[in-house]
């Protein structure tokens, strides 16, 4: 439920003919049109310190791409 709150979800790979498996990636999703972004790994949402600092990232990642 917290993760939907805050527009972050996980996506995870779990068998994959050409490569490795066993993947997680964190994403950004925009629930309203089901718009998924994967995020670099020094922008995941778990390195993040609290929920205001979450917020705050996901909130100018949104407008970022918003901007595109």
């Amino acid at each position: 439920v917290q993760d939907k709150q805050a527009n972050k979800g996980r996506l995870f790979i779990a068998k994959n003919r050409n490569g490795p498996d066993g993947l997680v990636f964190d994403a950004f999703v925009d629930w309203s049109d089901v718009t998924i972004n994967i995020l670099d790994r020094d922008e995941s949402v778990e390195k993040l310190q609290s929920t205001t600092d979450a917020l705050t990232m996901l909130k100018e990642k949104y407008a970022q791409i918003q901007s595109k």
